[in-house]
């Protein structure tokens, strides 16, 4: 691995923070008015978090829901998957 490129997640954060912080300062200091204020900015930021968490549930959904149709067209395959899923719940190979 390049050693200038791997970086930790606090990293990232005090590296976002930092930029956060420069973009606020440049925009106070310009006298001009933002594009978009800041209340709109988290606003958007909190939209795209809940977005992302939602994208994720629908595919861990999908997921689940593609098991359950295979099971119920392959009742063998179920069969076998549970016997299996016992046998590990019992701690036999």
């Amino acid at each position: 691995m390049e050693r200038g490129r791997t970086m930790n997640r606090a990293q990232s954060t005090d590296i976002e923070n930092d930029v956060n912080k420069l973009v606020d300062h440049f925009i106070a200091t310009s006298g001009r008015t933002a594009l978009r204020s800041k209340e709109e900015m988290d606003k958007a930021l909190q939209c795209a978090l809940a977005a992302d968490q939602l994208t994720a549930l629908r595919s861990e959904y999908q997921k689940k829901r593609s098991d359950y149709d295979f099971k119920l067209t392959h009742p063998l395959d179920a069969q076998i998957d549970e016997m299996q899923s016992s046998l590990e719940r019992v701690g036999l190979p």
